[in-house]
């Protein structure tokens, strides 16, 4: 089982510290993936955002794909960023499983928990970092 107190414990030293990246894996281990998500746009990692809004919190999926976007013509590839769909504003929606709604009722009921079922021992000392 996972301690979830010790876990957020972590992620709230991480991400006074500026250790993203243990940030968001603490977000991950306790089911906090809209935590992780928010953590991934604050650190403007807009495709990883994407890749996890896509795969684990639909409801950020049009934030994560604007961001993207937004990304990518910053680097000049606003041809790139034209193509990606986007279910939530009905672009490329057959391009999604079918489906698409239900995976968005379903998200209320799972991300957010206390737990995602891993068990983990997390000895950290930040300290030492």
């Amino acid at each position: 089982m996972v301690d979830t107190i010790a876990v957020k414990g972590v992620d709230r030293l991480a991400t006074g510290q500026g250790l993203n990246n243990i940030a968001f894996v603490g977000g991950q281990q306790t089911g906090d993936v809209r935590r992780a998500a928010e953590l991934l746009f604050d650190t403007e990692r807009a495709s990883e955002a994407a890749l996890l809004a896509r795969t684990c919190a639909p409801v950020r999926v049009a934030k994560a794909f604007n961001a993207l976007r937004g990304e990518l013509d910053k680097k000049g590839w606003a041809k790139v960023g034209a193509l990606i769909a986007d279910p939530l504003r009905g672009e490329g929606r057959e391009l999604f499983e079918e489906g698409w709604e239900d995976t968005l009722h379903r998200e209320d009921g799972t991300v957010g928990r206390e737990t995602n079922g891993m068990h983990i021992n997390i000895v950290v000392d930040l300290k030492a970092m």
